[in-house]
């Protein structure tokens, strides 16, 4: 599953928002020509001019369009009420139970007795129910004593698996026979996790979602082997209603009750009898359940045709613990199975799912009833459907697996390039791992409303529309590479995580950590001309190390005991640590032996579950005399945080030196136990890397033989290491010596990872800034996107800190702009033609410009804006997103225009740029307007709550004051929305407090996070102890970075 802001900004629109990370500038009045002079631009925005006010303020949230309650058999029978929904279809589905069943099967209600409920609805008791309602309770009631004895002699005749080549002509499921329910207070297991008694075979799984009314219901069989005696049969079930139970043998039922535990969200059926181990059983249920509301589970995605008419359609989203929410299952990685689903749907949808079709039924009412060929053997979460109206465009792979793109009517052409990347990866997956991707077809479907970036669904990939769809003829480049790794990233998947799936979650990194390592080893194999190898250490750093410098850290591979932790795992360091580690690895072990024990690793353990021993043992195999790779590795896996060399010059000898690294360095905890064995490369100025070996570091001190040198570097960067070193300061001199005389010696990401690495030792006050600060002077002879984005991002978090306190972010931002003033020419010129590395530059720097005062830049983008909005002029797609963001801040008007125009945009990549423009307001009233529409899920999608709160936080100390206050207020809600642990959740925290210094700040956020469970939250026990580091750190950093700037004085 690719999260959203999963990883460093340099690819947007998956990662994080770094052109709305600085704050705005303070205002100054510059004339304008063409029509402008009366437009404020150029302005230094601190934060003190909230108190202008704009239109915004005679805005109001208007209330959501009103929803169909239609009538759904057993729910309220309310009034109907008008739905912008065609109303024919509600029509359709109002005759319909949400609990499919054919007028002759047992429980079908008929137009007879919805009457009689309504009746009695207005009466005063079951004295006023009609005498014929009260003759068919009795007979109800006899019936079903009849059915247990009856279900003694005849097994169901249930539908077996849809098979290739099978008529598939079973109709509905019928309902098994009830069991007993009983409604105790002891549940008869305790375990967060389900006992291994029985494994399930084969689901045979029916489901009608009724969209309009957002409810469903279902009848399931499990096909069950016994693999120790057991009486009780445990499985998951979350928020559903189990109408009634059956457990059959092979020739008779096995009377039977169903048990609840709504805490640990698992259902038992306790047989009267044992079920003997090699036995196989037949479960089966009958229930139903709501959609939910928290783009979990199933639920309803809305948008817009192109007549404005209000289109909804069902998703869904398993991945870790959400398919217990829409049907009976045993919902956890290890219990693998096959499954056999078929869905009931409008006759104008289509419906979609992991398998091919292989057969339609008519039903009354309109309906139809789709059967879809039985699954490989799988694990629950990777089951996924989707219904609704889409749209389709196809092509086909050398192998001949059909790969098509789905969307929503007249965006699939928005595919293409997705398409044409998918069929690429996918022969290339083939050809590398020597293993055919084993479906038929593979559909990638683009839906309006998705909580992840994307979800590796086998044969049905789902994404959020940015990350699949790409405007035509005007698209930045950001979004043009996110769309790519995104796409290979989930077709990694396929193999890594589909085909062999990890046994539990804390192994969670052998599905994310590989699908993030090869998502950029097969890109920049489909594009070499974008560098992305050269990017790949410094985005895993960006991504990663903060969060594993602190503390509240894991490993790698950590306990995952509470089911309402397995969230929590989905972060950086199961996906870009995890990335980073596995390539440091291969280039030890050297690519080929690497990649063939992956191959080997792959198809041991094929479509089974893998634990991290397997994936060593099969690297082993492969490898000669490179020692124990699993001892290795364990250091890397199975320790939280990562090492900090310290290299010395001491004669003809390098010194070494390794400790955990703490981002709180002068109050770390003692760790000497903690080693990692580091594969190092020295780097000197007589030698290159073609020239070098690893030398692997496996004590807390050694040595390595050097001779004579300039200066000499432990290259980080080319071999892909998860680690910092210091050196001493002669070295450090030397090494900005050589920047400044020849910075091509060094390789774009060897200075990307100088320079990330000298900010972060200085932050935690092992390095004086000036360290830092004075590497960055080489940067005006710097062409290369790579360095720009490490210096630029870790200048920007420096200038956050400092922007609280005044004076010193100005001084900041200037020597900002002197730096980069050679990169003026370059970021004006927006030629789409232009190599991608060219238009990163480009678009990166561009918006930073423009915030740290250049008036040349802002100028620029306001005459960008009034040629668009005036004479429809276009405007070069990697400057769009600061175009509309500078206008915002500077033209009064431009807030109410382009918010009219957000809430009337179809397309999602157009309204996340408004959003995120909208976002970055210097007026106090429009954010407050803001928040308040955020609450309003017809006014901004769930989804892109988190845009909206990670975009103010980060723009400015008002707006991540602003941003702060409404997460506080409205907390609950959020939980509910997202989930205590969840990914969108712990964005929001680390954006609204990373800059967090001032002790009443500091204080106000531990008082908040230290109540009730929101103490339980790793993110934000972690962002506690970030902004405390903040408040002892920031007195020295003021000083440190005021006397380095101060020294310039006459020099800029």
């Amino acid at each position: 599953m690719q999260g959203e802001f999963e990883s460093d900004r340099a690819f947007l629109p998956k990662n994080m928002i770094e052109n709305s990370m600085f704050e705005e500038d303070e205002t100054e009045g510059i004339p304008i020509d063409d029509g402008m002079s009366d437009v404020a631009i150029g302005m230094r925005h601190t934060g003190a001019t909230d108190d202008v006010l704009h239109d915004a303020q005679q805005h109001s949230v208007p209330s959501s369009p009103g929803l169909s309650r239609l009538p759904v058999y057993g729910l309220d029978l309310d009034e109907l009420e008008e739905d912008e929904e065609d109303e024919d279809s509600s029509r359709r589905l109002l005759g319909t139970a949400f609990l499919y069943r054919m007028d002759d099967e047992p429980g079908a209600m008929r137009n007879s007795d919805l009457a009689e409920i309504r009746n009695a609805r207005s009466g005063a008791g079951i004295n006023s129910l009609p005498a014929c309602t009260l003759r068919r309770a009795f007979a109800a009631v006899l019936l079903c004593a009849l059915a247990v004895v009856v279900i003694t002699v005849l097994a169901y005749k249930l539908p077996g698996p849809c098979n290739s080549g099978d008529d598939c002509q079973s109709t509905t499921l019928p309902s098994p026979t009830v069991s007993v329910r009983q409604n105790i207070d002891e549940f008869l297991w305790s375990n967060n996790r389900l006992p291994r008694f029985v494994q399930p075979k084969i689901y045979t799984l029916h489901l009608h979602p009724n969209i309009t009314n957002e409810t469903f219901s279902g009848q399931l069989k499990v096909t069950l082997t016994v693999i120790e005696q057991t009486s009780y049969i445990v499985f998951h079930g979350m928020g559903l209603n189990i109408l009634s139970a059956a457990l059959l043998a092979v020739d008779s039922s096995l009377p039977s009750s169903l048990l609840t535990n709504s805490v640990l969200q698992q259902h038992a059926v306790r047989s009267t009898e044992p079920l003997r181990a090699g036995h196989q059983y037949d479960l089966f249920l009958n229930f139903s359940g709501n959609f939910s509301h928290n783009l979990k589970g199933l639920y309803r995605s809305t948008t817009r045709n192109e007549n404005g008419i209000l289109k909804y359609l069902a998703v869904t989203q398993f991945e870790p613990t959400y398919a217990r929410m829409v049907f009976p299952c045993f919902d956890e990685p290890a219990f693998k199975a096959k499954f056999s689903l078929s869905l009931v749907r409008e006759n104008r949808h289509v419906a979609l799912a992991n398998m091919p079709l292989v057969k339609s039924e008519p039903l009354p009412g309109e309906l139809t009833k789709d059967s879809f060929l039985t699954t490989v053997k799988m694990s629950s979460y990777l089951l996924a459907f989707a219904i609704g109206e889409f749209e389709s465009i196809s092509s086909k792979t050398n192998s001949g697996v059909n790969v098509s793109i789905f969307a929503v009517p007249g965006k699939a052409q928005h595919g293409k390039f997705a398409l044409d990347e998918a069929v690429k990866a996918l022969e290339l997956y083939e050809t590398a791992f020597s293993i055919a991707y084993p479906l038929q077809k593979l559909d990638l479907l683009a839906v309006p409303d998705f909580g992840a970036g994307a979800m590796e669904n086998w044969g049905l990939v789902i994404f959020r529309e940015i990350y699949l769809l790409l405007p035509p003829d005007n698209t930045n480049a950001f979004s043009i590479i996110s769309v790519s790794r995104t796409v290979t990233h989930e077709l990694a998947h396929q193999w890594f995580g589909n085909l062999v799936t990890m046994e539990w979650w804390n192994d969670l990194w052998l599905n994310e950590g590989f699908a993030t390592l090869m998502e950029v080893i097969v890109t920049d194999a489909l594009h070499s001309d974008w560098d992305l190898r050269s990017q790949n250490s410094l985005n895993n750093m960006l991504s990663a190390m903060k969060k594993d410098s602190l503390q509240n850290t894991h490993p790698i591979s950590a306990n995952v005991h509470n089911i309402s932790k397995v969230e929590e795992m989905f972060d950086s360091l199961s996906y870009q640590k995890a990335a980073a580690v596995l390539g440091m690895l291969r280039f030890y072990l050297k690519v080929q032996p690497f990649d063939q024990g992956v191959k080997v690793y792959l198809k041991n353990n094929s479509y089974r579950n893998a634990e991290v021993e397997d994936l060593w043992r099969a690297i082993s195999q492969s490898v000669d005399n490179m020692g124990d790779v699993t001892k290795m590795m364990d250091s890397w896996i199975y320790q939280p945080g990562f090492p900090l060399v310290t290299a010395t010059l001491n004669g003809n000898e390098v010194h070494l030196h390794q400790d955990r690294f703490f981002l709180d360095h002068p109050e770390a905890p003692d760790t000497k136990s903690e080693l990692w064995r580091i594969p190092l490369i020295l780097l000197t100025s007589n030698n290159s890397l073609s020239d070098l070996e690893f030398h692997l570091m496996v004590n807390r001190e050694d040595k390595l033989p050097i001779g004579e040198v300039t200066w000499f570097l432990l290259d980080e960067g080319d071999v892909g290491g998860f680690y910092l070193v210091n050196y001493d300061v002669a070295n450090w001199n030397a090494l900005q010596k050589q920047l400044m005389e020849d910075h091509t010696v060094f390789g774009s990401s060897q200075r990307a990872v100088l320079l990330h690495s000298a900010f972060v030792l200085a932050f935690s006050g092992i390095l004086n800034y000036s360290v830092p600060l004075s590497l960055t002077q080489y940067l005006p002879a710097e062409t290369s996107f790579v360095p720009w984005h490490s210096a630029l991002r870790n200048l920007g978090v420096l200038n956050n800190l400092l922007e609280f306190y005044g004076a010193e972010s100005h001084h900041l931002q200037d020597y900002i702009l002197n730096i980069s003033t050679p990169i003026l020419n370059i970021s004006f010129s927006w030629n789409s033609s232009e190599i991608v590395q060219q238009r990163m530059l480009q678009e990166y720097s561009f918006p930073l410009l423009c915030r740290y005062g250049s008036e040349n830049a802002t100028r620029k983008a306001l005459s960008l804006y009034f040629n668009w909005k005036r004479h429809n002029a276009s405007v070069p797609a990697d400057v769009l997103a600061t175009v509309y963001t500078e206008a915002v801040r500077s033209v009064p008007e431009a807030f109410d225009f382009l918010l009219s125009r957000y809430l009337n945009e179809s397309s999602s990549s157009e309204r996340y740029i408004l959003l995120q423009a909208l976002a970055s307001t210097p007026n106090a009233t429009q954010r407050q307007w803001l928040l308040r529409a955020a609450l309003d899920e017809q006014m901004i999608k769930t989804q892109d709550l988190t845009t909206l709160i990670v975009t103010m936080a980060v723009t400015s100390p008002n707006g991540t004051l602003d941003a702060w206050d409404f997460m506080v207020q409205n907390w609950d809600f959020l939980v509910e929305k997202f989930g205590l642990g969840s990914h969108m959740l712990s964005l929001m925290v680390s954006s609204t407090t990373m800059s967090f210094s001032k002790p009443e700040h500091v204080a106000k956020m531990q008082h908040f996070f230290t109540m009730e469970r929101r103490a339980e939250m790793r993110s934000a026990a972690a962002a506690v102890e970030l902004v405390e580091i903040n408040r002892k750190r920031i007195a020295s950093i003021r000083q440190e970075t005021a006397t380095w700037l101060n020294s310039l004085e006459g020099h800029l």
